[in-house]
């Protein structure tokens, strides 16, 4: 069995631990992005899919490590989005599953965008629709959750 790795960065609150090929970010804030109640979210993803136009998507936002964007410097490494621009399964991008402190269990579900910024201190953001399976009246206003994150294949990509 392989001894457990965590990987911190000094300006998170939150640590990555390496379990097996998976990431797991343990007792992080969740939030949640999109839908009529964020005016700040357009719809559009970084992977290309419309939270506008696919409300009923179950999705999520990682702060993955890529240059130039709030969440450089990010202890996750990006290795591609787990749905391709038309929406269809991506099986080599990042399925994400969410577990809340009750035990409920999401997942996996797709990565899809960017986020939340490193200055947040958020370990991830859920789309409305997958917020609301953990709370019927989640929107992007009032959705924020201690979860654990896993992160299927995760530790595949990271380099050593």
């Amino acid at each position: 069995m392989q001894p457990v790795r965590f990987i911190k960065n000094p300006w998170v609150p939150w640590v990555v631990e390496v379990n097996g090929d998976d990431l797991l970010i343990r007792c992080a804030i969740v939030t949640c992005f999109g839908g009529a109640n964020d005016p700040q979210d357009d719809g559009d993803t970084s992977s290309g899919v419309s939270t506008k136009k696919h409300p009923e998507l179950l999705g999520c936002a990682l702060p993955f490590n890529i240059h130039g964007s709030a969440c450089e410097g990010s202890p996750l490494p990006f290795f591609g989005w787990g749905v391709h621009r038309d929406g269809s399964h991506n099986d080599d991008g990042a399925q994400v599953s969410f577990e809340d402190e009750n035990g409920k269990v999401l997942g996996p579900i797709p990565a899809i965008d960017l986020g939340p910024g490193l200055h947040t201190g958020h370990a991830g953001d859920l789309t409305e629709a997958a917020a609301k399976v953990f709370d019927t009246n989640a929107t992007a206003r009032d959705f924020e959750r201690k979860m654990t994150i896993r992160i299927h294949g995760g530790a595949k990509h990271l380099k050593v």
